[in-house]
């Protein structure tokens, strides 16, 4: 699941689709227990460290062939090189990168990284403290799961521990299987961006 600039904020994120929709949610949104009990016996999710950069370039990896798969003309491969610089940061302090990680042998499932960006000095703009999710992922062989809501509410819990007053991500059109799992999650569309073709 990997920017523009949205709307009412600093550029930071990737996009995730061939018509953009950005969504938002409140941080406060319903909270699905039955998931989260259901998890909570076997995965644990932490803060990333340097230890976890392989990792968490495998899975930057999977989230890049599926947009070249949907979305061929605007995604390809990165080289391995240009992959590790995406991930050499793991956070700093307005970002931070979650992983997901089976309680049973701490193999690593997902991983999600969210941005705190405040509304810039615009007399035309709100002041707003927001949260971007700039990627999220989880492993092919764990989806289907629970473990991508699993880093979203925890995702949602850092924002809101940071006083940002909603999370907000971008999706391609063609991500059918992330943007019904944002929907259940309450996420709604604010924006569009449409496209023609030149050529």
């Amino acid at each position: 699941m990997p920017g523009k600039t949205h709307p009412a904020a600093k550029p930071v994120g990737r996009l995730h689709r061939k018509k953009v929709r950005a969504a938002t949610v409140r941080p406060a949104a319903t909270v699905d227990s039955a998931v989260r009990a259901a998890l909570r016996p076997r995965v644990r999710i932490r803060t990333a460290d340097p230890d976890d950069r392989d990792v968490l370039i495998a899975l930057r990896r999977q989230a890049e062939q599926i947009h070249a798969r949907l979305m061929p003309d605007y995604f390809r491969l990165s080289r391995e090189r240009e992959l590790g610089s995406r991930v050499a940061n793991i956070g700093d302090a307005a970002t931070v990168t979650l992983v997901a990680r089976a309680r049973a042998d701490e193999t690593v499932l997902g991983y999600v990284t969210v941005k705190i960006v405040d509304t810039p000095r615009d007399p035309a703009m709100t002041p707003r403290r927001r949260a971007h999710v700039e990627t999220v992922v989880v492993d092919e062989r764990h989806r289907g799961g629970g473990i991508g809501t699993a880093l979203m509410r925890a995702a949602a819990d850092w924002a809101r521990r940071r006083q940002a007053t909603e999370l907000v991500l971008t999706v391609w059109s063609d991500n059918a299987a992330a943007e019904a799992l944002y929907r259940r999650l309450g996420y709604q569309p604010i924006a569009r961006v449409l496209r023609q073709r030149l050529d």
